[in-house]
């Protein structure tokens, strides 16, 4: 089948569905994730009547809803049920980081089980991805918890933006979470000093990765990856978003194709 790029369409809430499919369309992609929260074109609360709708806006442009950023409710899980949406993406952060790692470990492992009985009744998947900072923040933190939750309804997002901020080689990480492994994020962060003292992420695009892009193609290559790509769209320097996101999907296809 090949590589499938994906687009996640968080920068352009302001449009129209129809419009960000048309835009996700035309930028090459052919598939996007869409984040459900509140202040977006989907919420939660909408999601059983809107995400069918947004699915077969999507796909009339050929770029379909293929994942979700959202919280594990039910009406989250009935809507990617009707639409055909098979993963929500979460993310544990804004831990506490005064809170003792393993009670926060626990607390979210348990938030994993509690939301597998909607797995199963709705067919959908849970995808947990690395976020830096108190949290899950490297591949070997969440294959842990995936390893803990023990459930083929929970898998891991691997991330090269927040790998490389959490200095993770993106051989080592993508080896570890590889039994796991449901897709891969391209996102591109270096740290900067921040105002005053110490450092802050600053997201940019792929070629100024610390994570090297390069590198990551090579061993999915190397490994035979045959999935989706997500390039993440997400910039520090937000008015450059359209432009980075085109040199990223260019970028990545490249180097997919070895050219």
């Amino acid at each position: 089948m090949g590589i499938q790029y994906t687009l996640f369409t968080k920068y352009w809430k302001a449009l129209s569905m129809e419009q960000t499919a048309e835009k996700a369309a035309k930028m090459g992609f052919n598939g996007v994730e869409m984040p459900v929260r509140a202040g977006f074109q989907v919420t939660p609360d909408s999601a059983p009547v809107l995400l069918p709708a947004a699915q077969k806006i999507f796909t009339q442009q050929g770029c379909p809803v293929l994942r979700i950023a959202a919280p594990l409710t039910e009406p989250v899980f009935q809507g990617c049920a009707k639409a055909g949406i098979p993963a929500i993406r979460v993310m544990f952060t804004g831990e506490n980081a005064a809170v003792p790692f393993w009670d926060r470990f626990d607390r979210m492992l348990q938030t994993l089980k509690q939301a597998l009985p909607l797995c199963r009744e709705y067919g959908v998947k849970i995808a947990v991805q690395p976020h830096y900072g108190p949290g899950i923040s490297n591949s070997m933190e969440l294959y842990e918890l995936l390893r803990q939750c023990d459930s083929p309804w929970v898998g891991g997002v691997w991330d090269a933006g927040h790998a490389g901020l959490a200095g993770e080689p993106p051989e080592q990480g993508l080896d570890i979470l590889w039994h796991y492994l449901m897709w891969v994020n391209l996102k591109a962060a270096v740290y900067r000093p921040a105002d005053g003292f110490g450092w802050k992420p600053f997201f940019t695009d792929g070629t100024q990765s610390m994570c090297s892009w390069e590198r990551t193609a090579a061993y999915l290559k190397h490994r035979q990856y045959d999935g989706v790509v997500c390039i993440f769209a997400e910039y520090t320097e937000e008015n450059r978003t359209e432009k980075f996101t085109g040199m990223d999907l260019e970028y990545a296809k490249k180097l997919f194709s070895g050219q």
